[in-house]
């Protein structure tokens, strides 16, 4: 690696703040703090990385539950359940539509099975 000299001036308290890093890591040269500072930076620019994804995947998973239960409530005002009933009415709902696309599947299978 190449030695480059780069001169910059601290404040005191900077240097002091500087000197308890190096104290509490036990790094030996102001090179080895400014390394340390370095990879702090790099991994909490990473750390936001993972941050937005996460949040990106949150967002999706809260339109996907606002979706169901949009879904849900037409469901309950088309077939005009009554409040008391609605819990298990869905729940049979998602049953039987479970069985139907289950059906579908293994037909989907038996004809593709069928072709080859």
């Amino acid at each position: 690696m190449k030695k480059i000299n780069k001169h910059f001036y601290l404040n005191k308290e900077a240097i002091e703040k500087l000197e308890i890093i190096k104290q509490e890591k036990r790094l030996k040269t102001n090179n080895e703090v400014i390394e340390y500072l370095i990879n702090i930076y790099e991994k909490k620019n990473d750390n936001s990385d993972i941050e937005k994804v996460f949040l990106k995947k949150l967002s999706f998973i809260d339109k996907q539950s606002q979706i169901i239960l949009w879904q849900s409530s037409l469901l309950l005002n088309f077939f005009k359940v009554e409040p008391m009933e609605q819990a298990s009415f869905l729940y049979d709902y998602i049953k039987e539509a479970k069985k139907d696309i289950e059906k579908e599947n293994r037909i989907k299978q038996l004809e593709f099975l069928s072709r080859s």
